[in-house]
């Protein structure tokens, strides 16, 4: 049980150690907690920043819900993975989490994907059979920053908000190597071996275009894609 609980804390909290966002922190009703529209405008209405926005919203997320360990534990990486779930019962695994910071994000008018990748603790390398976290990119003041809201589940886990890319991608590989967010991607087995950055090209990797043209399209364009 004691192993159970160290590999899920950990899965939790990562390992990664950046200087901590300054988020605005608020409280609101309990009568808006059910909603997700009101509760994103509870939080977010007299706010004009993108950055402000999307770190009270990642802010609020981190504190009041849960993981869930027991989906953890049974390999149940779908449970609690929509918003109604979410809030209804206050816990969720990284999908849960994921969908929840990007439903709050899109009434608060910022742009957010939820973004499904292979993640590493500590010196284990990943099996990567499958993707097995998610985690969410935000667009703030043009450019697209990154976090792990569920990895913040912690009082230190506010160093998951707008992760430079060069150190995210140490724990967090992406399915779309554009959202790597970086000029020379890094391959799944670098990812694997301890990530070994790539050498430099004359023709870097135009992620902003691709992440563009995936913006363009309709909702139900983007799910296909």
């Amino acid at each position: 049980m004691k192993k159970l609980v160290s590999v899920v804390t950990l899965f939790c909290m990562g390992m990664l150690a950046q200087t901590d966002a300054q988020c605005p922190s608020k409280k609101v009703p309990e009568t808006v907690i059910y909603d997700v529209e009101k509760l994103s405008n509870a939080l977010t209405a007299d706010l004009t920043d993108e950055y402000d926005k999307a770190c009270t919203i990642f802010e609020w997320v981190r504190f009041n819900i849960r993981y869930d360990s027991e989906a953890y534990r049974r390999n149940k990486k779908r449970i609690n993975a929509t918003t109604t779930d979410v809030l209804r019962r206050r816990e969720a695994v990284c999908l849960g989490y994921s969908q929840l910071f990007a439903d709050m994000c899109k009434y608060a008018d910022l742009e957010v994907v939820v973004i499904d990748g292979h993640s590493k603790q500590g010196s284990y390398p990943p099996k990567m059979e499958e993707a097995d976290h998610a985690w969410n990119a935000v667009r703030i003041n043009g450019e697209w920053k990154l976090l792990d809201v569920t990895w913040a589940a912690d009082l230190r886990g506010n160093q998951y908000f707008c992760t430079p890319p060069e150190t995210f991608i140490q724990q967090h590989l992406p399915v779309d190597p554009m959202w790597q967010l970086l000029d020379n991607p890094v391959t799944p087995d670098q990812f694997k071996r301890g990530y070994l950055p790539s050498q430099k090209t004359d023709t870097p990797f135009a992620f902003r275009d691709s992440i563009q043209v995936l913006m363009d399209l309709s909702n139900d364009q983007q799910k296909i894609h």
